[in-house]
């Protein structure tokens, strides 16, 4: 009766399937606790001591944004919560005495429980160090185009400063022979002040890398003389005898009248250009 009530009620087929259940929940657990490994790429690295080193009149040009990768083991329950802000990557430099290239051991922390940093890829960070320094570049100017019709240039431009003071590593100083300044002055119609930023050039005419570099001043000041053209008639005065009536009298002056140049108000206030007298009583 036993066996006929547990066909009926198919309890066989049950307890198999509980044993199956309770056997997978088993190796479910098992498996959530069994040590896993893990790679995290690209972890950003903190530069500790700048301050000291740019005390110290030195700074970073190569490798401050150096990457890493860290490899972590740990429960799979463990990881799971596990993400790249998780590490704290840092190299102190504070202690670095001279320019010149550094293979600097670095620490990674990580505040995750049931984790351990098993490797990390670099194994030494590379920087490369150099002083700090300053230099006096000379301003060279380029004028662009030709004044409107009827106005002209009265002569050089002037830039000020004359050269421009700049700061940085000392191989990217040693690269930039000066300070390139363009200015337009096809629209100008009387002399101006402008503001002009400049960019610093190699040797070789080339811009230069001036990511490092700073100065106290990006630009400098360019005055651009301009004159208006105009053109004004030349007169003479004529002293006459006595009883002599002036249309009597006749001249021709060659050339008539002359060209001149200035400001516009300078201009305004020229009629003539008095040439002198001729005493005709001699």
């Amino acid at each position: 009766k036993m066996m006929e009530w547990m066909r009926k009620h198919d309890i066989l087929t049950r307890l198999l399937s509980l044993m199956a259940a309770i056997m997978l929940w088993l190796y479910v657990v098992e498996s959530r606790n069994e040590d896993v490994v893990q790679t995290y790429k690209n972890i950003g690295v903190q530069i500790q001591g700048l301050d000291v080193l740019r005390d110290n009149g030195m700074t970073i040009i190569e490798g401050a944004d150096t990457k890493v990768n860290v490899t972590v083991v740990g429960k799979r329950d463990a990881l799971l919560n596990v993400r790249q802000d998780k590490f704290l990557a840092t190299v102190d430099v504070s202690n670095i005495p001279s320019p010149g290239d550094y293979n600097l051991q670095y620490t990674v922390s990580s505040n995750t429980e049931g984790a351990r940093i098993s490797d990390k890829n670099p194994r030494l960070i590379t920087l490369k160090i150099d002083r700090m320094t300053n230099k006096s570049v000379p301003v060279r100017l380029k004028i662009i185009g030709q004044p409107p019709e009827g106005y002209s240039l009265a002569g050089d431009c002037l830039c000020n400063p004359t050269a421009v003071e700049i700061q940085g590593p000392e191989a990217d100083l040693e690269k930039i022979e000066y300070a390139y300044v363009e200015v337009d002055v096809s629209e100008l119609r009387q002399t101006s002040t402008q503001r002009v930023a400049y960019t610093l050039m190699t040797a070789e005419d080339q811009p230069a890398d001036a990511s490092r570099t700073t100065s106290e001043d990006p630009a400098v000041d360019v005055t651009t003389p301009i004159h208006k053209a105009g053109s004004a008639p030349l007169v003479l005065d004529l002293i006459l005898p006595d009883g002599l009536p002036e249309g009597l009298v006749s001249y021709v002056i060659e050339p008539s009248s002359v060209e001149i140049r200035g400001d516009s108000d300078t201009l305004a206030a020229v009629n003539s250009i008095q040439l002198g007298s001729v005493n005709l009583m001699a």
